[in-house]
């Protein structure tokens, strides 16, 4: 599902999307660290570690941050304690992509900390204001967002590397789509949004199911979608919103092909179950005719216009229709048409220009899509009276191609959204998890 990268370092300012949250690094040291910058504890606000990852503390304060950010952002209709439950497994997952990311990919730790600040502004930012603004004014605490957004950049270099034999054809596939897309440059294409969603350890597939429901509700009361997939899904595109761009519609499973083209622009579809994933899907633009659309086509047109009003009876109509249809039955240029055309209807300017097929009337767009430059159209009615066109011009659109660059970030979101779950749920069963909380 569809509109740059090297290792290590450089990798750092990537930022495949894939979910959830940071870090700590030793149980004291990492709790003092996390909340070094953060407003004074209050006294009810006693500070206690509620579950242990490989020995690395998660807080009952940064699950009470996640949750009140959670419930803020996605305004999901679902219990406190479905929603802490959902919180800590997020906060869990996290510990694990840092652990694994600080392990594997290292050499993207020394600027981890800039390159987060600067997606947590442009993904958040609004209206002029930066994301760290507009995290203070909404009184969501920036370190929840920025230890997720952490532990993104870490878990998409650390899987590159990882399994670097696997990325290696990234620019040979990319190429090869590019390919297709010239290939089949007329063939439909829909662009949408996603919010994937794994089962876990903690929850089943027919509770993840369930949460894709309460998703898709939410969404039907005026929920932003973008902000759900940021928090929720497992897919490489949530950080940027869940924005897939534009995908052959053939290349789609027929279970997400079929209501997704039925459906109409901006309309939700799903939850789906498919492949033990559930998606949510939004519309948001197709392409009937791929790259290459008809109706982008540039046109010149030559009128000639009998006038007659609206209110003659049908055989006056008629009438001027037939004899304007023998005075320029003989006419076969554009020139002769403008000239003949000032003669007979003065006030009105001949020569139609700079126009697409696509800004004409539907019933004129369907007439002219069929004319070769020189052909005319029959007398037509239109409310100035009847109307002789001739196509004097047609420039088809431009194959309006992606940037090979584009292709190849679309390719490698594919590849780490596969890869992803399969091993996060690896890392899971393998893990030291030990909970001192009923937080579960």
């Amino acid at each position: 599902m569809l509109k740059s990268h090297h290792i290590a370092e450089t990798n750092v300012i990537m930022m495949i999307g894939i979910k959830k949250f940071s870090t700590l690094c030793i149980a004291s040291t990492a709790i003092l660290s996390t909340f070094l910058m953060s407003p004074p504890i209050q006294a009810k606000d006693e500070l206690k570690v509620i579950a242990l990852v490989n020995s690395e503390p998660i807080t009952n304060l940064e699950l009470t941050d996640r949750v009140s950010y959670l419930r803020r952002v996605t305004q999901l209709k679902v219990s406190e304690e479905i929603l802490r439950r959902d919180a800590l497994q997020g906060l869990i997952a996290d510990r694990l992509k840092q652990q694994f990311g600080k392990s594997i990919a290292p050499g993207t730790i020394p600027r981890l900390d800039s390159t987060a600040q600067k997606i947590l502004d442009n993904n958040f930012g609004r209206n002029g204001k930066t994301g760290s603004l507009v995290l203070k004014e909404l009184n969501i605490p920036q370190r929840t967002v920025l230890n997720k957004i952490k532990a993104d950049i870490l878990w998409s270099n650390a899987l590159r590397l990882k399994f670097k034999r696997q990325f290696e054809n990234i620019k040979k596939t990319a190429q090869q789509e590019l390919n297709r897309l010239i290939q089949l440059k007329s063939e439909p294409q829909v662009r949408f949004s996603e919010i994937i969603l794994l089962p876990n350890p903690n929850r089943s597939l027919e509770a993840t199911l369930s949460l894709g429901e309460k998703i898709v509700a939410a969404l039907d009361d005026g929920a932003d979608f973008a902000s759900i997939a940021q928090q929720y899904s497992d897919a490489a595109t949530a950080s940027r919103g869940g924005l897939v761009d534009w995908v052959f519609a053939t290349r789609l499973p027929s279970e997400i092909r079929t209501p997704l083209l039925s459906t109409k622009i901006g309309e939700i579809v799903g939850p789906l179950s498919l492949g033990g994933q559930i998606f949510v899907l939004r519309k948001s633009e197709m392409r009937e005719n791929g790259l290459l659309d008809p109706l982008e086509t540039e046109i010149v047109l030559a009128r000639a216009v009998a006038q007659i009003p609206l209110t003659a009876s049908i055989e006056k109509r008629q009438m001027a229709s037939d004899l304007l249809h023998q005075q320029t039955k003989s006419i076969n240029s554009c020139s002769d048409m403008a000239e003949f055309a000032s003669t007979l209807a003065p006030d009105i300017s001949p020569m139609l220009e700079n126009l697409t097929i696509g800004s004409l009337t539907p019933q004129l767009q369907k007439v002219i899509l069929d004319l070769d430059v020189g052909e005319k159209t029959t007398p037509l009615a239109f409310s100035e009276g009847m109307v002789v066109f001739m196509l004097c011009d047609k420039k088809a659109p431009e194959l309006d191609l992606p940037d090979l660059k584009e292709i190849e970030q679309a390719e490698l979101e594919k590849l780490v959204s596969t890869l992803s779950g399969r091993f996060l749920l690896r890392l899971q069963r393998q893990a030291s998890i030990i909970y001192r909380d009923n937080t579960t």
